[in-house]
């Protein structure tokens, strides 16, 4: 015992020596140069375009779309933990994910009226770029931001229907090959934001465990995945994506048992729903609150509401955006299926709860 927390220890340490000897030390108001490819999706907010560029968080004001794979010079001063300032150059990335993205995202935008083709593209594949700001103000209010990027749970269903379908003409173990490495092909479509990448990282660990009759402690594969995560990359430790990605799963996995004992009530899928709503409002409320000084009350009724659309849509959503590359006009009409689920969705966000 004392060996382990000896161990753990150790580990503590080097991570936070090795997170303090990449912090920044800029002072405000410093003027930098700053390059480097976009490797998240970035978020438009009344004119402004942020996004993470070479570990700094950085704002610029720009008529020019910045896409997923961009690479991008910008010169700012340093504001308050970001720099703040202009386009300087900007290099349209040629790379086959980049363009497959960016593909999918033109194909829901010509099948599908706005909102519902921004919604199925970030659902889908995470796409948030050309989101409305009235309906990210709704997603917001409502607590229901986290469905419309791409994140673990379009990675776990992936997954699941990669390796449903390859284990019925592949053998067990070639199944699960193509599927991690399915896994990881989706998830640099999607963006190499935290949680995916932590989401992919843990289901090609849960895959590697089955395969040699491992038993799998989620617990522990969420914190060794969090340490490599951090230990690479450092700047995600105060990444409000990663934080919330983390703390989220942790509360489901210790949460979730308790309350399917607690709560009996209810049809089972609607039951369900809401008990991993309210598990990942207890996790993430912390968070929220200490990053954006507010969180709705209402959040795990409003995700039980709508969470049920989430596998559809991203099936139809999916399955519409392949057909596409052989059958663009009977893509189209797949995708089309979707709109019932999109105005439910829609629907309910708009609701004068708040």
């Amino acid at each position: 015992m004392r060996t382990k927390f000896l161990v753990w220890g150790v580990l503590v340490v080097v991570l936070i020596l090795r997170f303090a000897s990449t912090r920044v030390n800029f002072v405000n108001g410093q003027l930098l140069k700053i390059s480097g490819v976009v490797y998240s999706e970035p978020t438009t907010s009344y004119g402004k375009v942020s996004m993470n560029l070479s570990g700094i968080r950085v704002e610029i004001k720009t008529e020019e779309e910045v896409h997923y794979g961009d690479y991008l010079t910008v010169v700012g001063r340093y504001e308050k933990g970001k720099v703040v300032g202009d386009l300087i150059e900007i290099k349209r990335s040629t790379g086959v994910f980049e363009w497959i993205r960016n593909r999918l995202v033109l194909f829901y935008k010509s099948s599908l009226a706005e909102p519902h083709s921004s919604l199925v593209a970030g659902i889908t594949i995470g796409a948030k770029s050309n989101l409305s700001r009235n309906l990210i103000d709704r997603l917001r209010k409502t607590g229901t931001s986290h469905i419309v990027v791409a994140s673990g749970t379009n990675v776990t269903l992936f997954g699941g229907f990669a390796l449903s379908a390859l284990v019925n003409i592949l053998s067990r173990r070639k199944a699960v090959i193509l599927t991690i490495i399915s896994i990881w092909f989706y998830t640099f479509i999607a963006g190499l934001e935290a949680p995916i990448v932590r989401a992919a990282m843990m289901a090609s660990i849960a895959f590697v465990g089955q395969e040699f009759g491992r038993v799998i402690n989620t617990a522990r594969i969420t914190l060794f995945t969090g340490y490599i995560m951090i230990f690479f990359v450092p700047s995600w430790l105060i990444d409000v994506g990663f934080l919330l990605s983390f703390a989220t799963t942790i509360s489901l996995i210790l949460l979730v048992p308790v309350f399917n004992k607690i709560v009996k009530f209810g049809p089972a899928l609607l039951r369900e729903d809401f008990i991993t709503s309210l598990a990942a409002f207890i996790g993430s409320s912390p968070i929220i609150l200490y990053f954006f000084g507010n969180f709705n009350i209402l959040s795990p009724l409003f995700n039980m509401m709508v969470l049920w659309t989430v596998v559809p849509i991203m099936f139809i959503g999916g399955v519409g955006a392949v057909i596409s590359f052989v059958f663009p006009t009977l893509g189209r009409l797949v995708v089309q299926a979707v709109m019932p689920l999109t105005s439910w969705f829609i629907t309910i966000i708009n609701l004068q709860l708040l």
